[in-house]
């Protein structure tokens, strides 16, 4: 399958839904307001699922009796993803961090749009993939990105791919907080906060990197 570089037009911007903890509140304003603005593309930017059963916390914390199971997990992200359709007819996907906890416990045998047969959708033209840690653009103006690893210095990230992409829009996922500045250039480079509730993920408490 052709990786999806860039998309064309108005697109509502989101990520980190890390479903099964994903604010029901929030995928419903999500749709609200691309049915307000009437926008029909959709971009996740990275961790739609979190894959809780597989977490480096459960292990280290020995929680395996109360982690959420994967059939629970997919069986919650395809009822979010059903809710996103009643507005969106594209919806475009980069993978994130959340994503390889699967494809690493099955030493990448598959790929990313294989996972998203788990819910369902492997063969829905409505749906497409940017693998893992890529970037996605839109009207090659805005540049958006899930990062690998994220820093938890403000702007950090995105001011460095600032000094990569000058000209470009940054619009940088993953560290779970919103801030907004400029670049060196003049442009705008924001980050993005999550669709998760705070109140439900269990690791909140032990990191400083979610907010």
């Amino acid at each position: 399958q052709k990786i999806q570089k860039s998309i064309t037009g108005d697109c509502v911007i989101t990520a980190d839904y890390h479903c099964p903890f994903v604010s029901l509140l929030w995928v419903n304003r999500v749709v609200a307001i691309g049915r307000k603005e009437k926008i029909n593309q959709l971009l996740i930017a990275g961790d739609f699922f979190d894959f809780d059963r597989l977490s480096w916390w459960v292990k280290v914390s020995n929680a395996e009796d109360i982690a959420v199971s994967l059939e629970n997990e997919l069986t919650l992200s395809s009822m979010v993803l059903d809710k996103l359709e009643e507005q969106y007819d594209t919806i475009y996907f980069i993978g994130g961090n959340h994503w390889l906890r699967l494809l690493k416990n099955i030493t990448f045998s598959v790929t990313s749009k294989k996972l998203l047969g788990l819910v369902g959708r492997a063969n829905d033209s409505k749906y497409k993939i940017n693998e893992h840690f890529n970037w996605i653009t839109i009207d090659d103006k805005v540049r958006v990105t899930h990062p690998g690893k994220a820093r938890k210095m403000d702007y950090t990230m995105a001011r460095d791919l600032s000094y990569i992409h000058p000209e470009q829009w940054l619009v940088v996922a993953h560290r779970h907080r919103v801030n907004e500045g400029f670049t060196p250039s003049g442009v705008p480079m924001l980050e993005i906060g999550w669709l998760g509730d705070n109140e439900r993920m269990r690791y909140i408490q032990h990191t400083d990197s979610t907010y």
